[in-house]
């Protein structure tokens, strides 16, 4: 999965729990990236500021939709960017 590699135990098993819950409630969720803008860039890391706009379905329910700012943290590994972290735009 696209997060998997990046997650400490910890953060995979609360990943997990939470993904059953959704999946159990028949919840999906969607997103789209609406713009993004590299903020940093050296030799092996990178900063990019990305936003989004998600949809969630509740079965019953109209859909919610939000706009999200993430800051999206990569790292260079073997000629590849690999993400290391996705984090709210505000937190540093």
């Amino acid at each position: 999965d696209l997060f998997g590699s990046a997650l400490t135990a910890t953060e995979r098993a609360e990943f997990d729990k939470a993904t059953a819950d959704l999946a159990k409630r028949n919840v999906s969720a969607q997103a789209q990236t609406i713009s993004a803008g590299l903020e940093a860039l050296g030799p092996s890391d990178a900063s990019v500021a990305v936003v989004m706009r998600g949809t969630q379905n509740t079965p019953g329910q109209p859909p919610s939709i939000a706009a999200l700012a993430l800051r999206v943290t990569l790292s260079k590994q073997d000629d590849h960017w690999l993400v290391q972290d996705v984090a709210p735009l505000n937190a540093r």
